[in-house]
């Protein structure tokens, strides 16, 4: 796939020993959690997952002053939402 081809690519001049782990990112806001050697701990919980609504509102209610600074509010679909719900 095009994923390989760009991280074979992009690890090509590196020694294997120096690679502790590889992340590949897009717009998407999946999380998944791994153990310490990168097994999956969880399944994914996709960009759109919106069952963390009450983990939400928590962290909303906990950091008040600091989202009302920052002009943001927390989403399920946002990764503390989601860990909290895990």
């Amino acid at each position: 796939t095009a994923v390989t081809l760009a991280v074979r690519a992009a690890l090509r001049d590196r020694a294997p020993e120096s690679v502790r782990g590889v992340a590949v990112c897009s717009t998407s806001g999946t999380v998944l959690l791994t153990d310490p050697d990168g097994r999956p701990l969880t399944g994914g919980l996709m960009y759109d997952d919106a069952r963390a609504a009450g983990e939400a509102r928590r962290a909303q209610e906990a950091g008040a002053e600091l989202w009302e600074r920052l002009g943001h509010r927390v989403q399920p679909s946002w990764a503390l939402a989601k860990v909290l719900w895990l």
